[in-house]
């Protein structure tokens, strides 16, 4: 059986005041003297009757108001739904993509300032040994551009080791281009008997393939691209360095080939990287339609001097 609903504070206290004929009904004073209030002036001589039946008259609305709420049905409240406490595996877990988070945030502003701090680096780097004056000495350039070199070359290996990846990336692009102007540097020691080219590609070769060693140990693209590059080149810098024409379209010659066969080689080292190496193989390509190209107009251009 339903029980009946408690009854509103404020019903019973509107019912005491409309049923009370002793207080003053402006004011709530007590004591009426002839129909008249002595605290607030209010005169219920000629309106007073009509003022309690419209009492009596709203306490008995309010009274049928209370019988008609008393009977309204009450159902058993719905239970609320029961909210599983959250499991120390949950927690854990949101806790570590909080940190994956901050983590990340804080990635993004360390890659920033680190690009830009090896920026500025590369920038002084050469402003101090190719636009300074007073640095003569060939061989205290070239120390300087190779202690660059390594610096950017280590940095960017502990970049990566640090999750940082973009940074890696583009820091490790700064060294590959000082390690290209150490082979510079390495050809122009080559002796009077030897053509610079030569020593370009014993240079190239050896830089090559170690950086591509380096790229597939530590995972930096960059090394890995730049270095594939180089190394196709050194057939046609051998051919520029033994001289002759017939050399020279025997070297753009082995660049097709060695371009072709590095662009099959990586297919056995996508694995170490995103799995397909899409961009080096599309360079490698190009490398090596370019260079058959080359051999193509330097044959024809040779024919053509010979008719001539």
């Amino acid at each position: 059986m339903n029980a009946a609903p408690p009854r509103p504070a404020w019903n019973d206290e509107a019912l005491r005041h409309l049923l009370d004929g002793v207080s003053c009904a402006v004011c709530g004073a007590q004591g009426l003297r002839d129909r008249r209030c002595p605290a607030c002036g209010a005169d219920y001589s000629r309106i007073g009757t009509e003022l309690w039946d419209a009492s009596q008259a709203a306490a008995a609305a309010l009274q049928a108001r209370q019988a008609v709420l008393e009977r309204v049905p009450r159902l058993a409240p719905a239970p609320a739904p029961r909210v599983a406490a959250p499991t120390p595996q949950a927690a854990v877990v949101a806790g570590a993509r909080t940190d994956r988070t901050a983590a990340a945030a804080g990635a993004t502003v360390q890659s920033v300032l680190a690009v830009a701090g090896a920026g500025l680096v590369a920038v002084a780097a050469i402003v101090f040994t190719f636009f300074n004056p007073d640095l003569t000495d060939g061989m205290l350039r070239d120390a300087v551009i190779a202690v660059v070199t390594v610096g950017f070359l280590v940095g960017s290996r502990l970049l990566v080791r640090r999750g940082l990846r973009f940074s890696a990336e583009a820091v490790g692009a700064l060294g590959m281009v000082f390690l290209g102007l150490d082979v510079d540097a390495f050809a122009r020691l080559a002796p009077a008997p030897l053509d610079p080219w030569t020593f370009a590609a014993i240079g190239t070769l050896v830089a090559g393939a170690a950086m591509t060693g380096l790229a597939v140990r530590s995972g930096i693209r960059v090394w890995l691209l730049l270095s594939l590059a180089g190394l196709a080149f050194v057939p046609v810098m051998l051919g520029l360095g033994i001289g002759g024409e017939l050399a020279i379209v025997a070297g753009w010659l082995g660049t097709g080939v060695a371009a072709f066969a590095l662009g099959e080689a990586t297919r056995s080292l996508a694995r170490r990287f995103d799995g397909r190496l899409r961009t080096e193989r599309v360079l490698l390509t190009v490398i090596a339609f370019g260079a058959v190209a080359r051999v193509v107009t330097t044959v024809l251009g040779i024919e053509r001097v010979s008719a001539g």
